[in-house]
């Protein structure tokens, strides 16, 4: 009997949790990184008091809402790998889709994740290390199995594709004129993102054909 009840107020906090951090999203979408703890128990319909029995202050729930934005781009890149569909040029191109939706629909909640808005510094480079293997796996599927080239080092150029899609990023929120337009934002990314992919093939020994369907089985 106790360990049921254990159980149902565990999955009950979870719930509140997570409703909290949705709470949270909406109105800092709305209002902005300035959104008080007043606004957001408001919105999630409870107390301040109630808000603050599960995060001790807007830190910890600056933490929480960049988890959650880490763990949709991480489980979104998952996606693309486990199902790739069409040529490497339509999977990469589904993977920064996903990205530029983030920055142009939800461009506060990606400030929290990569910029690290009220978010420890070693934090927002975790942030970006989940990222970055999701994109190294990625990398590694596109390129094959490149056993007999032990310098191929896909992390190495996952970390180049993360870092140039972080530094257009910040200068996207930078620049009224082109915020708005996840279409662009990919179309600039597209060849920078394949040329370091076809220097990660390059230096596996092959070569990718960008336009020709891939014939992949997942395990």
């Amino acid at each position: 009997m106790g360990d049921a009840r254990t159980e149902r107020w565990a999955d009950n906090r979870v719930r509140m949790r997570r409703k909290l951090i949705d709470a949270a999203i909406q109105v800092i979408e709305t209002e902005g990184p300035q959104a008080s703890m007043r606004a957001i128990a408001a919105a999630a319909e409870v107390s301040k008091p109630t808000l603050y029995r599960f995060f001790a202050d807007k830190a910890e729930l600056t933490l929480a809402i960049s988890n959650r934005a880490k763990q949709d781009i991480a489980a979104g890149l998952a996606q693309v790998r486990t199902h790739p569909e069409g040529s490497p040029a339509a999977i990469l191109n589904s993977a920064l889709t996903g990205y530029a939706a983030l920055i142009v629909e939800h461009p506060h909640i990606a400030r929290f994740l990569f910029q690290g808005t009220e978010n420890p510094a070693a934090r927002t480079l975790e942030n970006w290390r989940a990222v970055r293997v999701e994109v190294a796996d990625l990398i590694t599927l596109l390129v094959g199995s490149p056993s007999a080239t032990p310098e191929f080092d896909a992390d190495f150029y996952a970390s180049m594709v993360v870092g140039a899609v972080k530094g257009a990023a910040n200068w996207w929120h930078r620049t009224a004129d082109h915020a708005d337009s996840a279409e662009e934002f990919v179309r600039r990314m597209e060849p920078v993102v394949h040329a370091i992919v076809a220097g990660a093939a390059a230096d596996a020994g092959v070569t990718i054909d960008f336009d020709k369907p891939l014939t992949i089985t997942v395990p």
